[in-house]
């Protein structure tokens, strides 16, 4: 399956917080075990789309994830991120939310949808 969540990042550079935010494409495995997908900066993203980082990762039962982000700036190495993810369900809503953080990064994602 196919979704697009909006994200932001937030990395400490020298004891000030740069802030980042857009688009992600994301595909999740029929189990809904696997992630991954493309972060674009901006309000649209495809995976057809400049492509900011990539990711991926894995989901467990009790909703842990952990994911590592690759930059498309070569001199930007991989890193890990983890955390939880929350979900909420109504009648007519659904929304799921994940902030992740190896310690000086925090990776967030958040999707809304009505049913």
């Amino acid at each position: 399956m196919e979704f697009n969540w909006n994200w932001f990042m937030g990395v400490d550079f020298r004891g000030r917080w740069l802030i980042t935010r857009g688009q992600a494409y994301f595909e999740v495995s029929e189990d809904n075990s696997l992630i991954s997908g493309v972060m674009c900066l901006g309000d649209a993203c495809t995976k057809d789309s400049e492509i900011y980082a990539k990711f991926f990762g894995k989901v467990s039962d009790d909703s842990e994830v952990v994911v590592t982000v690759a930059s498309t700036t070569e001199d930007v190495p991989p890193f890990e991120v983890s955390g939880t993810m929350f979900g909420a369900e109504s009648e007519n809503e659904i929304s799921y939310t994940f902030v992740l953080t190896d310690g000086t990064t925090v990776l967030g994602f958040s999707r809304h949808s009505t049913l």
